[in-house]
């Protein structure tokens, strides 16, 4: 058996459970028999820092008390690319 080194390029917005295969790269032992296909199924990380995936979007939950709804008022966002969103 030989190694080989598989580079996997996970794409912006790939979902959940999306496969990604590489055909012909799965292990066979045997010379007679034509190796099946490598397939590599993606899995969504849980914690995500309070955000929820739907489709293409991405959601938040905050609270705000009567007051600061009727007043105004101004939170930050720490985004999943380190970015801090402003929300006022």
């Amino acid at each position: 058996r030989s190694k080989e080194m598989v580079e996997v390029h996970i794409e912006k917005g790939m979902r959940h459970g999306q496969r990604i295969p590489f055909r012909g790269m799965a292990d066979e032992d045997s010379p007679d028999v034509e190796p099946g296909d490598l397939v590599i199924v993606l899995k969504q990380k849980e914690d995500t820092g309070g955000f929820t995936r739907k489709g293409n979007d991405l959601f938040i939950r905050r609270s705000v008390t009567l007051l600061e709804a009727l007043t105004g008022y101004t939170t930050v966002v720490n985004h999943l690319d380190d970015r801090k969103l402003i929300i006022r």
